[in-house]
C-alpha cells in the first residue's frame, strides 16, 4: 500500500507506524483504506471553495442590493408619512386659527 494522499497523507508512512505499533499489516491496509477513503470524501478541494467563496459573494451583493432597495422603499415611506402628518398639523393649525 504505498499510495499517497497528495501532500497530506503518506498511506505508506501510516500503514508502517501502525505496524509497528503492532497492529497486522492487514488491519493496518484497512484501517488506512478506510482513513483515506474518508480524506478523500470529505475534505474540500481548492476548487470546492473556491466556489464556496463565489457563492458567498455572490449572496452578499444579492443581500446588499436587497437591502438598498428595502431602505430606499422605507425612505419613500417615511417622507409620505411625514408630509402626510405634516399636512394634518397643518391642517389643524388652521383649523385652530379659525377658531380664535
Amino acid at each position: 500500500m504505498a499510495q499517497t494522499f497528495g501532500p497530506v497523507y503518506d498511506t505508506h508512512a501510516a500503514v508502517r507506524r501502525l505496524t509497528e505499533a503492532g497492529i497486522p499489516e492487514p488491519q493496518a491496509e484497512a484501517v488506512v483504506r478506510e482513513q483515506t477513503h474518508i480524506l478523500e470524501h470529505n475534505l474540500a478541494t481548492k476548487a470546492d471553495i473556491e466556489t464556496l467563496r463565489q457563492e458567498t459573494k455572490a449572496s452578499i451583493e444579492t443581500l446588499r442590493q436587497e437591502t438598498e432597495a428595502g431602505i430606499e422603499v422605507a425612505k419613500t415611506e417615511l417622507i409620505k408619512w411625514m408630509v402626510g402628518t405634516n399636512l394634518g398639523v397643518v391642517a389643524l393649525v388652521i383649523a385652530a386659527l379659525k377658531l380664535l
